[in-house]
């Protein structure tokens, strides 16, 4: 391509255009993950892990982010004398989730006791 020599060509050439996208995603809260994360706080153990799965597909998280959501108030759970205690740090992205998905959680509650204990969300399934 030659450069433009004349003033009046060289008001008529653009450069190209890249459009910058934002990279970042919010997760969308349904009220299938809700039902979901309400049934983890109920249960512990492997079962806790299985419904930990079905949130992460539900919330279309992706596979690095695991575990997708981490009680804001975890403790560090390796012991004093380990080195991984000295380097564990709190998920801070999976404590914002945690936390807007209890958010969520008490909206529903409260909606569902405003409708006379009857949710406007349809039953699972």
């Amino acid at each position: 391509m030659e450069a433009a020599s004349a003033p009046q060509q060289q008001e008529t050439m653009t450069m190209p255009f890249k459009r910058r996208i934002d990279k970042t995603r919010e997760s969308p809260i349904t009220p299938r993950a809700i039902e979901i994360f309400d049934a983890m706080r109920r249960c512990n153990g492997d079962r806790w892990w299985q419904l930990h799965s079905e949130l992460c597909d539900e919330l279309h998280t992706p596979p690095y982010a695991w575990p997708c959501v981490e009680h804001p108030g975890e403790a560090n759970p390796y012991p004093a004398d380990c080195a991984a205690h000295l380097s564990w740090q709190p998920d801070r992205e999976a404590q914002a989730l945690w936390r807007a998905l209890d958010a969520a959680s008490r909206e529903a509650r409260l909606a569902a006791r405003g409708n006379g204990g009857v949710s406007d969300q349809p039953p699972p399934g």
